[in-house]
């Protein structure tokens, strides 16, 4: 909550703007101490604020995106059947992942991972945070698949944070990876060329065999992708590096040595991984030691 008021209170003194110059920018719709209490973290920024934020301000949204998924991050609840509320779990089964697709009839804007670990060595939360622009009028949903390579002990749970709904949620255990597959509604249809902010925030219930990197791919056209890593708990990584474009995961270099490429850790143990226009097809991703 106060990093998303930093990096906003950041933001607008790059303009010389006063915090009354930028509620008048963001429409006029929020009072001067609404913008003063977010800014000094004594209130979270609410959907309404991201929302004008996104259409008013665009150009600032990449840079407060995963602020604002860490600031909707609060505990989870747990109901009685032990599922966090407004969550869904995947159902194991025999299911059909190429009538699943991928995407749709999109350009990726914009896509960001936040995977921030705590009192383990695997990511307790994942956050992926999309813009996606339609190539055609009409698209109202966006198909996701995540992979993990895993065994079936590994489970996730899972809900939509903003910009609309999960509608489905698959999984099927093929070779040792657990394909994860998700339908997200967006609630409106859209019209060609024009954008759609949406997020998906993911814990991990059980990983028996916790990875030591995280890597994407992509089938769509994108500008630009991002990976942040939070090692929030009390161990950090001795070394991080990055790698890619790789056109097999079975390339993943395993040490730094071998990456050749070394990323540096804040001192609060945030890494990030910034590839522009990266290759379709082609894996990118952080690997690390402990």
């Amino acid at each position: 909550m106060h990093q998303f008021g930093e990096i906003l209170r950041q933001k607008r003194s790059a303009r010389a703007w006063r915090q009354r110059d930028l509620v008048e920018a963001l429409g006029g719709e929020f009072a001067r101490s609404t913008i003063a209490n977010v800014e000094a973290g004594r209130e979270p920024p609410t959907e309404r604020l991201w929302l004008a934020i996104g259409t008013w301000l665009p150009d600032w949204v990449d840079e407060l995106a995963p602020a604002y998924a860490v600031s909707r991050s609060a505990p989870r609840r747990r109901t009685r059947t032990g599922t966090a509320n407004g969550a869904t779990r995947s159902a194991a089964g025999t299911v059909d992942l190429e009538s699943h697709p991928v995407g749709g009839p999109f350009r990726i804007e914009s896509l960001q991972f936040v995977y921030t670990f705590r009192h383990s060595h695997s990511p307790e939360e994942i956050i992926e945070i999309r813009r996606v622009r339609a190539l055609q009028s009409g698209a109202d949903a966006y198909g996701l698949r995540f992979t993990a390579t895993s065994t079936d002990d590994f489970s996730v749970e899972e809900e939509a944070l903003w910009g609309g709904s999960l509608s489905a949620s698959l999984y099927r255990t093929v070779e040792n990876r657990v394909h994860y597959v998700r339908r997200f509604e967006f609630g409106r249809s859209l019209r060609r060329g024009q954008t759609h902010d949406f997020a998906v925030r993911s814990w991990v219930e059980r990983d028996p065999n916790p990875s030591t990197e995280v890597l994407f791919s992509v089938t769509l056209p994108t500008d630009l992708a991002v990976i942040h890593l939070n090692f929030a708990g009390p161990e950090k990584p001795r070394a991080v590096w990055s790698y890619g474009p790789l056109f097999t995961d079975d390339l993943t270099p395993k040490t730094q040595q071998s990456a050749g490429t070394t990323l540096p850790m804040s001192e609060l143990g945030n890494v990030t991984l910034r590839v522009d226009k990266p290759n379709s097809g082609a894996h990118y991703g952080i690997g690390w030691s402990w």
